[in-house]
């Protein structure tokens, strides 16, 4: 009586855990669900977009700069007087007597009077526009790239983490497939005993064997627990939710056509090269032309006739500054060779990583394939085993012992699946 109280007890406890297995796995999520989350969620993204949003406002500075006008209105008041001058202690004026003190006459006149509209323009300067363009469009083009990694990070972290919350699930799964093999057996097991057709001790053996399997299941779901917490984190998720999570599609990606290190060297070496260009800029001949209208006096008694207009035009052509243009342009070319390096560095490397990995995945995917092979004998042997016991012919000890055999076997299984998934994973994020 007290075994099948046990019993009862036992098999309503699995029904309500069932139920609320049932309950999770009705939320389930993909490996996509959390990168698009995490690619939704991360800041560098946002942050990268409104770089790009600056570069196109500067292109609007850089015409309205080169290409509108500059109209600006300026006014100037200065006063020079002088002293003792014909017996006044001071006084403002351009005639002063010889004997006065204060600023020579013919340079200040006595003041200023200023107050005018100034309009100014710049003529032929297309070229100077059109290089600061292509100036901020290789940035705008190297920000895309650094777009393209940041993603391109993210999938690969994300990824990395939904393989060890799987694998912490998935072992959940092997431990309640042990539990319940465990559970048919038990009920024969307990049959036979009440009947006296075999000992005790092989009933609380299936016990014992029984509540490693629970301890299991209890410490892998502290294991799925912390596993889901640091993927929500990587996902940038505040969601508490333990979802049943759907089997990783990690599938081993062909060659590119030119890797993503190459499109970077690129993308430098351009803005190595309009860096060049923009301080070539100063070398433009420079036509401006201007003008201005208002009030320009040097005596306030005669301020109001003082009102007109005056218009020129201003020619800069830069003839020599020291062959700075020669030395700019040779720095330039050392960071180009720079890059070059790098280049050959990276390229090998990569190439040494890929050739591994590809080699370590070829190994645990024939791991896996034996494991398979294993899995079916042992599954073949438990069923022999099962059917033996009941005609006596098989100890239940054997029995346990072949059940942690398979349980192992399987346990390995998942590991070497995870670890498979990891490499391609690791794999995809070199060979990109």
């Amino acid at each position: 009586m007290l075994y099948n109280h046990k019993y009862k007890l036992h098999t309503l406890f699995l029904l309500l855990a069932f139920l609320v297995i049932q309950d999770v796995e009705a939320q389930q999520r993909s490996l996509l669900d959390y990168q698009n989350i995490a690619r939704q969620n991360n800041p560098i993204l946002k942050q990268n977009t409104n770089l790009q949003q600056i570069l196109l406002i500067q292109n609007d500075i850089i015409k309205a700069q080169n290409t509108a006008p500059q109209v600006y209105f300026s006014s100037d008041f200065l006063f020079a007087p002088f002293f003792f001058n014909n017996k006044k202690v001071f006084s403002i004026t351009n005639a002063p007597d010889a004997k006065a003190f204060g600023y020579d006459s013919g340079i200040t006149n006595g003041g200023l009077y200023s107050a005018q509209w100034n309009v100014s323009k710049n003529f032929f300067n297309e070229k100077i526009v059109q290089t600061l363009f292509d100036q901020n469009l290789a940035a705008n083009k190297s920000i895309d790239l650094v777009t393209l990694q940041a993603l391109h990070d993210i999938d690969k972290s994300v990824a990395d983490q939904y393989v060890t919350v799987f694998q912490a699930q998935a072992q959940i799964k092997a431990f309640n497939k042990i539990t319940t093999i465990i559970n048919e057996r038990q009920t024969i097991i307990e049959q036979l005993v009440k009947k006296g057709l075999m000992p005790v001790s092989d009933f609380l053996l299936l016990k014992i064997e029984l509540k490693n399997q629970e301890n299991s299941i209890e410490a892998q779901r502290t294991q799925v627990l912390a596993a889901f917490g640091q993927l929500n984190a990587v996902a940038g998720l505040s969601d508490t939710t333990v979802y049943t999570l759907e089997t990783p599609n990690i599938v081993q990606n062909p060659l590119p056509e030119n890797y993503n290190y190459e499109k970077r060297y690129l993308a430098d070496s351009l803005n190595f090269a309009m860096q060049q260009k923009v301080s070539e800029l100063k070398y433009v001949p420079q036509f401006n032309v201007f003008g201005n209208a208002g009030v320009n006096s040097t005596d306030i008694r005669n301020i109001y006739r003082n009102i007109g207009f005056s218009a020129g035009v201003r020619l800069v052509i830069p003839l020599y500054d020291g062959h700075q243009k020669e030395k700019v342009a040779q720095q330039t070319a050392l960071e180009i060779e720079n890059l070059k390096l790098s280049k050959t560095l990276v390229s090998k490397q990569l190439q040494t990583n890929l050739y591994y990995l590809t080699q370590q995945i070829k190994s645990t995917q024939n791991s896996l394939r034996l494991i398979d092979e294993q899995l079916q004998a042992q599954e073949t042997l438990l069923q022999i085993i099962k059917e033996k016991i009941v005609l006596g012919q098989v100890s239940v000890m054997d029995y346990v012992i072949s059940l942690q055999n398979y349980a192992v076997t399987n346990q390995s299984k998942i590991q070497t699946q995870s670890a498979l998934w990891l490499l391609i994973n690791q794999y995809n994020y070199l060979n990109w």
